[in-house]
Formats: C-alpha cells, sequence, structure tokens
C-alpha cells in the first residue's frame, strides 16, 4: 500500500496558494487521491494532528466530511 499522507498535505497546501492554476491542479490531483486505500484515514490523521496549521486542518476536515457524505451515507429513503 502506498503511503500517500505527503502527496495529501502537499495537495491541500497547494489548494490553499489563492492561485488558480495551482488550486484547480491540486483539486484534480485530490481527485485521483480519492481513489487509493487509506485517503479517508490520512485526511482524518491530518486534522486531528495539531502540529498542522489551522488551515490545512480545516480543509482536511471538510474533504473528509464530503467523503462520509458522498461514500458512507445512507441515501436510500426507507
Amino acid at each position: 500500500m502506498k503511503d500517500i499522507s505527503q502527496d495529501l498535505i502537499q495537495c491541500l497546501e497547494q489548494i490553499l496558494t489563492g492561485d488558480p492554476v495551482v488550486t484547480k491542479l491540486a483539486e484534480e490531483k485530490l481527485e485521483i487521491l480519492r481513489s487509493v486505500i487509506g485517503f479517508h484515514f490520512n485526511l482524518q490523521s491530518i486534522y486531528l494532528d495539531k502540529s498542522f496549521p489551522d488551515q490545512i486542518r480545516f480543509i482536511a476536515a471538510i474533504n473528509f466530511k464530503n467523503g462520509v457524505s458522498r461514500y458512507w451515507r445512507n441515501t436510500s429513503v426507507g
């Protein structure tokens, strides 16, 4: 299993650059990383690690929440 934590951190940092081109490329790479085993675990690890800047932790938490909404919530109506 490939460790994606460094790639993930790099993507999160690039999303915050303010440069629309860099942000777009980082979001595209993030979409690719979503399919890698351990993606959500690494997001959770990042947002729980207080050694990371708050902005990085916040972006990781949002992506984790979006993943839960997209992949794990039961969307069928009973």
